[in-house]
């Protein structure tokens, strides 16, 4: 087959960027690296189009925008190297670039495992967001410090090669012998970290008094991520071909198209939560959004019960105001009632009514649940 090169242009075309045939794959990983920034732009300004009406960003709001830099950045290094020549067979493939290659798909490895890194810790911070419980912040923090875990062993991995002096000349079998097992590992700590992030969506709406309905609009959401699992197999399965072969740089486009479907997918999972009907389960309007616990009367602590009578002690969940758009699940009307009556005589002896015949001061607590259940508009 031809080479691009020799293919005669007519009068007024200028020469493609980028091509795809037998031996030049650089078109192909062009279309899938412009897909993933597609990705990454769509879901970076549908974020901003949900969070407009919230007066103050938080931490998951921050990372993401990290992760959408890192996959940015990433996808430019590989816009390079297919100008560079990845893609292409040995015999046209300038051999002058090959160095520049090899140093751009090293900083390109760094990057990839940054941005999905970003998007992990995004997700986790929305978690934390959505919840006050101790149970789920403890396995919240669990899985971000398994994954701070998992970004520090990748980068150790993926950065110090076989040659630690130039570890971006490590690109097969042949110069690093445990390369392909040193990203199985990086691909087996990633999809353990999406599992559990799905299994904490599970546990989040678990013991939750919620409609089934919107419990699976919930878990549907974060269970958008279970792809990237697919993803992490078919990057491993274009791997070790990649690895083993005489001539890399050609089955390279391959696996650098999974990398970009994997880091554009990865970012528009992390926005999916945030999209409608989903936000209409737990979220509020930014004025309303943060509750705490206030006691609205105190009596009980500060004066003595009267003969027979009863003193109630209420807690409401007070609206701060301070607009710092925290949200939380199920942010419902909790109230609390204690009651406290003293000892009356009654015929002979003397007693407590609803006593039981018992001598001693009885002291009841009641508690009432009221749950209501609100519609997001929109």
């Amino acid at each position: 087959m031809a080479s691009p090169t020799s293919i005669v242009l007519p009068s007024g075309v200028s020469k493609p960027w980028a091509v795809i045939t037998f031996n030049d794959q650089g078109g192909l990983i062009a279309i899938l690296a412009g897909v993933a920034v597609g990705f990454v732009f769509v879901s970076l300004l549908i974020r901003m189009y949900m969070r407009h009406n919230f007066v103050a960003y938080r931490l998951d709001d921050y990372t993401f925008l990290l992760a959408a830099i890192f996959a940015c950045c990433q996808a430019a290094v590989v816009f390079h190297q297919v100008k560079l020549g990845l893609g292409r067979s040995d015999d046209i493939l300038n051999p002058l670039n090959i160095d520049s290659l090899q140093k751009a798909s090293y900083a390109s490895d760094i990057l990839y495992v940054t941005a999905i890194f970003l998007c992990k810790l995004s997700t986790c911070f929305l978690f934390v967001n959505l919840t006050p419980s101790k149970g789920h912040l403890l396995a919240i923090w669990t899985i971000l410090s398994l994954s701070v875990v998992w970004i520090l062993t990748s980068l150790f991995l993926v950065s110090l090669r076989c040659h630690p002096s130039h570890p971006w000349t490590d690109t097969s079998l042949s110069t690093c012998s445990n390369l392909f097992a040193r990203w199985q590992a990086i691909a087996a700590l990633d999809a353990t970290t999406e599992i559990l992030l799905f299994a904490m969506s599970l546990y989040l709406v678990w013991g939750i008094q919620m409609p089934l309905s919107s419990k699976l609009i919930v878990v549907g959401a974060f269970s958008c991520r279970l792809p990237t699992l697919i993803l992490i197999s078919f990057r491993l399965h274009y791997l070790l071909p990649t690895l083993s072969s005489p001539n890399p740089f050609l089955p390279l486009a391959r696996l650098t198209g999974c990398t970009q479907l994997h880091v554009g997918y990865a970012i528009t999972a992390s926005i999916i939560p945030y999209l409608k009907p989903f936000m209409s389960v737990y979220d509020v309007p930014a004025a309303s959004a943060y509750y705490n616990v206030s006691a609205l009367s105190t009596a009980a602590s500060h004066g003595k019960a009267a003969h027979g009578e009863r003193v109630r002690s209420a807690y409401v969940l007070e609206d701060l105001g301070d607009a710092k758009g925290v949200v939380r699940l199920r942010p419902e009307e909790v109230l609390f009632e204690a009651s406290c009556e003293r000892g009356q005589e009654r015929g002979v002896g003397r007693g407590s009514w609803d006593s039981g015949g018992s001598r001693r001061m009885i002291i009841k607590k009641g508690v009432e649940w009221s749950v209501v259940s609100e519609r997001g508009v929109g």
